[in-house]
């Protein structure tokens, strides 16, 4: 739990075959061509998560996440799954029994956010850098609980998080 007294919120869990990523990642460098979709869905969500969508090639791991962005996911493989590996979210949960977020607070929350670009933070809208799109508060100003609602679920920062385990165990 945070000292600030916001939870933590650890709810999505991924699972994906460690042998398909492979096997996908090694066609994919033998091919010029992307693959085909069945092979580029090898993500399984558990929890309601939404998987990642996207073909492998090499450019898809220059990817560079911050120090801030890796400290909101884990993964790990687990022996008892053979070949599977595990990817958990670690982000900050502002909603359970909270009273509203000031407007005040809520700008300082989405400064801070790992996955906010700070340079386009608005009092109705900021911008993903995970799926680079403007995400537009019809709620109230500078409201992090609808941000939280878009990062809790949102395929883009899914995708950056999973090709980012991808280059570590594949060590590209």
């Amino acid at each position: 739990m945070a000292s600030d007294g916001y939870h933590s919120n650890n709810k999505h869990l991924f699972i994906f075959d460690f042998a398909s990523l492979h096997d996908a990642w090694l066609q994919s460098r033998s091919e010029s061509k992307t693959l085909p979709k069945r092979a580029s869905r090898f993500v399984a969500p558990i929890f309601g998560a939404h998987p990642p969508h996207f073909s492998v090639t090499d450019s898809d791991f220059d990817i560079s996440l911050t120090h801030a962005q890796l400290l909101t996911f884990s993964y790990a493989m687990r022996k008892s799954l053979k070949d599977f590996i595990l990817i958990k979210m670690h982000f900050l949960d502002y909603t359970p029994g909270l009273p509203e977020i000031d407007p005040d607070t809520g700008r300082r929350l989405l400064e801070v956010d790992e996955w906010v670009d700070g340079e386009t933070i608005r009092p109705r809208s900021v911008s993903c850098l995970g799926c680079f799109h403007r995400v537009v508060f019809t709620e109230r100003e500078y409201d992090v609980r609808g941000w939280q609602k878009h990062r809790d679920a949102c395929t883009g920062i899914e995708d950056m998080m999973v090709r980012h385990v991808l280059r570590n165990i594949l060590k590209l």
